[in-house]
């Protein structure tokens, strides 16, 4: 916590005037911070009568009181900052000990007594850095937060089944600092293992099966204050908005205006934070813009243009106001559960399928299929009735001659070969789609274990099943089309073409029931 005091003539008597600052990058898009605390003035405890916090693009991540708060100087005021919707409801309680505040304590300090106080502080303070930064996956499943992004290991760091060895996390530093490489798990040291993740501790395995939101594979975005002083994206776009559309472990996605031009979505990458690999992969031969502007799809956001500036290069990307299908996966329908209804599934499954038939058909592997990476286009319509589209191609590669053989992906959606020794193509988008109507359909993961390291070990053997009530009442067929995507000889899976004709997919976009 910082105090800083100024003078103060207007203070009433026996209270003390207070600004409160917080650094929080944990907000989305219709969301702000509260002050929360024990006496009247913040709320007594009740978020609906919190003190607001306001920022804006240019501030961002910075929030801070556009008025002062009067706070009894006699008590030792207990308080935390809590990101809430416009409807003062909870999202995120900060996760440490109550915050104390001293007042009386400061008015006997050196600090005037006649002053108002600036307190700045940062979301979460009290986790170290590192602690945040590699919280582990099974910590978020009951509450459903954003954890961190999508993994790809190199080869240094495969190391036998039936080894004991451990990694120390400092030893990482470099890798993790990577944008490919996404580590979850905080404690000092890690098991390391040849299957893309490393194990989180015991005492994390009883959390509830749940879908967990992940970051998409390239969210190395930056503050929108980390521009180039002369930047030409500035010049041409106007950044709006309380807030970012998303955010990652390296930054930020905004919105953007351009005069005569709809609202676009702003992807800021920060040249400094990438290898030089990572640079290929962005602007190479065949690297993620390179594919991307050469794609036109209905079903695929559109990159509109680029802005490769001397330390950032940002992507001008379509904006889809629905926001993406893991909320609305996540979001409880009118008879109280979760998850798609079947028509709703239907209609995803097909747009997501489409893209799929275009990209494969170019000879292109997105490698990235999941919930976080599909797009709704339009705000407050059902999922029945809108439109779907994929994103994110950050780790999108030509098909070419021999295969492909990178190791990476998102642990719950990545296909088996992926995780083997050999080369893979196509296939595996196709069982990554399974996976996302499995998803669609129970809003449950269907390789779910406390750890990252058993949820492939049982990928790579395709342990899953149709058990509970929402599997009951879904009709056989549809299943035996999830079956068939999620097969793990990728010999046996239906292409995007074949997919698209399946008789349950046909039967579930043509009945209005």
């Amino acid at each position: 916590m910082t105090l800083t005091a100024f003078p103060d003539i207007t203070r009433a008597a026996c209270s003390r005037s207070v600004t409160f600052e917080v650094s929080c990058a944990d907000t989305r898009v219709g969301y702000h911070v509260r002050v929360v605390g024990s006496c009247q003035a913040l709320g007594c405890w009740n978020p609906h009568k919190g003190f607001p916090l306001h920022t804006c693009a240019a501030r961002f991540p910075q929030w801070d009181s556009t008025s002062s708060v009067l706070l009894p100087s006699s008590d030792v005021i207990e308080y935390k900052y809590v990101i809430c919707a416009t409807d003062g409801r909870v999202e995120t309680w900060e996760e440490r000990p109550n915050r104390l505040l001293h007042l009386d304590a400061i008015q006997n300090s050196s600090l005037l007594e006649e002053a108002h106080l600036v307190i700045t502080e940062c979301f979460h303070e009290g986790n170290t850095k590192e602690e945040f930064r590699f919280r582990k996956r099974s910590a978020f499943r009951a509450k459903l937060h954003r954890c961190h992004s999508p993994i790809k290991v190199p080869e240094s760091l495969v190391l036998d089944v039936d080894t004991t060895e451990t990694v120390d996390l400092p030893c990482l530093e470099g890798l993790l600092y990577s944008p490919t490489i996404r580590e979850r798990a905080p404690s000092q040291s890690v098991q390391a293992f040849p299957d893309l993740t490393l194990q989180c501790s015991p005492e994390e395995a009883r959390s509830t099966q749940s879908m967990v939101r992940e970051e998409s594979s390239s969210n190395l975005f930056q503050a929108a204050d980390d521009l180039d002083e002369e930047s030409l994206f500035e010049h041409q776009y106007e950044l709006v908005g309380d807030g970012p559309l998303g955010e990652g472990t390296f930054g930020l996605v905004w919105r953007c205006h351009k005069q005569g031009c709809s609202e676009r979505a702003a992807k800021i990458v920060r040249k400094a934070r990438l290898m030089p690999r990572d640079m290929r992969h962005l602007l190479g031969d065949g690297g993620e813009i390179e594919l991307h502007l050469a794609i036109k799809h209905p079903h695929i956001v559109e990159l509109f243009e680029i802005f490769n500036e001397e330390t950032t290069v940002t992507l001008v990307l379509e904006y889809c106001r629905g926001g993406d299908l893991f909320d609305a996966i996540v979001k409880r329908r009118p008879d109280g559960r979760k998850g798609l209804v079947e028509g709703a599934v239907a209609v995803a499954a097909s747009h997501v399928l489409g893209a799929l038939e275009y990209i494969h058909g170019k000879d292109v592997v997105h490698r990235d299929i999941k919930c976080e990476n599909v797009l709704l286009v339009h705000q407050d319509v059902p999922a029945e009735q809108n439109v779907f589209k994929l994103c994110d191609f950050g780790f999108a590669a030509r098909n070419r001659c021999g295969g492909l053989s990178d190791r990476l992906g998102s642990p719950d959606t990545v296909a088996p070969e992926i995780l083997g020794n050999g080369t893979y193509g196509a296939p595996v988008d196709m069982w990554s789609s399974g996976v996302l109507m499995y998803m669609m359909i129970s809003a449950r993961p269907p390789f779910w274990a406390p750890t990252d390291s058993e949820v492939l070990r049982r990928v790579r053997t395709g342990n899953y099943n149709f058990t509970g009530e929402v599997w009951d009442d879904f009709p056989a067929f549809g299943k035996n089309f999830i079956t068939s995507l999620m097969t793990v000889d990728p010999r046996r899976r239906p292409t995007a073409v074949q997919a698209l004709q399946d008789p349950w997919l046909l039967y579930a976009l043509n009945n209005d029931d």
